[in-house]
Order: structure tokens, then C-alpha cells, then sequence
């Protein structure tokens, strides 16, 4: 978490976050915020928008037809250290991105 706090983001996880195993980080600069769960995703939350940040994979998806079409998933992060890493590199092109 020290990571993170570093480049200013500031955790304002509540009570019923932590013990559901839920992080969140405020970025002041770019005013988002980043959630971190227990299962695995990763969010940027802005507003009543929600971005996963997870990485992807193309898969092969069968179909009610016994075809298959490309699909994509969402590779889940479970490690903490993982998580932290990926919202801090994130965090620091979105606020690039935003002018911050």
C-alpha cells in the first residue's frame, strides 16, 4: 500500500469495505478512485463509472450451435502486491492521460 500512497493516492476504504476484503484509493489529481477486491478485480471508478483494469486473454467461446467465436475474459489479479502494482501503473498513465 505504501506504493501507493507514494504517489498520492489516499485509501478511503470503510469499515464494511475491509471486511468484505475491498480496498479504495482516492486520486485527488485525476479525482477517481481505485478498488481493489478480494476476488481478484481491479476498478477505476469515476463517477458512476466503473473501468475494470484487469488484463485480458482471447478465448475460443462454444456456442449453442457446437461453433466456437473468439471471445475475451478477464484475467483475475489475486495477489495484493499484484493489485497494487497494476492500480499504481494505471493510476500514473491515467493522470498522463488526463492532463494531471
Amino acid at each position: 500500500m505504501q506504493k501507493l500512497t507514494e504517489i498520492g493516492l489516499v485509501e478511503i476504504t470503510s469499515d464494511r469495505q475491509a471486511k468484505n476484503g475491498t480496498r479504495i484509493y482516492r486520486d485527488p489529481q485525476a479525482k477517481c478512485s481505485y478498488a481493489l477486491h478480494a476476488s481478484g478485480y481491479v476498478r477505476r471508478i469515476s463517477g458512476s463509472d466503473r473501468y475494470q483494469l484487469n488484463p485480458t486473454r482471447k478465448i475460443d467461446r462454444p456456442t449453442l450451435w457446437g461453433v466456437t467465436v473468439p471471445g475475451v475474459e478477464r484475467v483475475m489479479v489475486p495477489e495484493l502486491s499484484e493489485q497494487v502494482e497494476l492500480v499504481r501503473t494505471r493510476a500514473l498513465s491515467y493522470r498522463k492521460l488526463k492532463g494531471c
